[in-house]
C-alpha cells in the first residue's frame, strides 16, 4: 500500500491499543484530531468527556504523568481558538494547579490573559 494509508492502519492500531487500558484515550485523539481540523467546539467536548469520565489514574496514562493537566490544557486551547477567555483561563489555571511547571500550562496562562486585554499580567 502506499506511505499514508500504512501511516492510517498503524495510528488506527494504535489507538485500539491504548482504548483498551483507557476510555479516556479515545476522547483525547478525538478532541486532538478535532483540534487539527479546526473543529473547536468539538475538540473541547471530547476533552471535557475525557476529563468528566477518565478520572485522574486513567488520564495519566495518556499524559506524560501530568495527570489531567494535558486535557486541562487542550481544553484552554480550544477555548483560546474560540476567544472564550474566561474559560482558557479558567482550564490554564486548573492545568497549572495539578502541574505547576508545565511551560505549556503558563502558556495557555499567557493566552487567555493576553486575550482578555491583561497585558500586564500575560507577561
Amino acid at each position: 500500500g502506499n506511505a499514508s494509508g500504512g501511516a492510517t492502519a498503524l495510528a488506527s492500531a494504535s489507538r485500539k491499543t491504548f482504548a483498551a487500558a483507557s476510555p479516556a484515550v479515545d476522547l483525547k485523539c478525538a478532541g486532538d484530531a478535532a483540534f487539527k481540523r479546526g473543529a473547536y467546539v468539538e475538540a473541547a467536548r471530547h476533552y471535557s468527556e475525557a476529563l468528566e469520565g477518565g478520572g485522574t489514574d486513567k488520564a495519566s496514562a495518556i499524559t506524560d504523568g501530568r495527570g489531567n493537566a494535558k486535557l486541562w490544557s487542550n481544553r484552554s486551547a480550544c477555548y483560546a481558538k474560540l476567544k472564550q477567555w474566561d474559560r482558557s483561563l479558567a482550564d490554564a489555571r486548573e492545568a497549572l494547579r495539578i502541574s505547576p511547571q508545565w511551560p505549556r500550562a503558563w502558556s495557555r496562562l499567557a493566552t487567555a490573559m493576553h486575550g482578555m486585554g491583561r497585558l500586564m499580567d500575560a507577561y
